[in-house]
C-alpha cells in the first residue's frame, strides 16, 4: 500500500472514530458520560486532541454540540439546560 493510500485510510478510520462519537454525545442517555470518556472509548485518550479533531471535523467544539441538542430538547427554556451548557 502506497504511504497516500496509507492516510486515506488513516483519515477514514479517524473520521469513522469521530462519527461515533458525535453520536454518543447525541445519545441522550449517555448525558451523564463525561466528554473525555466518551473521547477515550473512541481512541482519543486526550481531550484537547479529540476536540481539535472534533471542531475540525464538524466545525464546532464537542461540548457545544452535545449542549446544542440539550437546548434544543429543554425547547429553549434555559432553566432546564445543565448549567456547563
Amino acid at each position: 500500500m502506497a504511504a497516500g493510500e496509507e492516510a486515506t485510510v488513516a483519515a477514514w478510520i479517524r473520521r469513522r472514530r469521530l462519527d461515533a462519537a458525535r453520536g454518543d454525545l447525541a445519545d441522550p442517555a449517555l448525558d451523564a458520560v463525561p466528554i473525555h470518556a466518551i473521547a477515550a472509548r473512541w481512541g482519543f485518550p486526550r481531550a484537547a486532541v479529540f476536540t481539535r479533531a472534533f471542531r475540525s471535523a464538524y466545525g464546532i467544539p464537542p461540548r457545544d454540540y452535545r449542549c446544542q441538542r440539550l437546548i434544543l430538547e429543554a425547547d429553549c427554556v434555559p432553566s432546564d439546560v445543565p448549567t456547563e451548557c
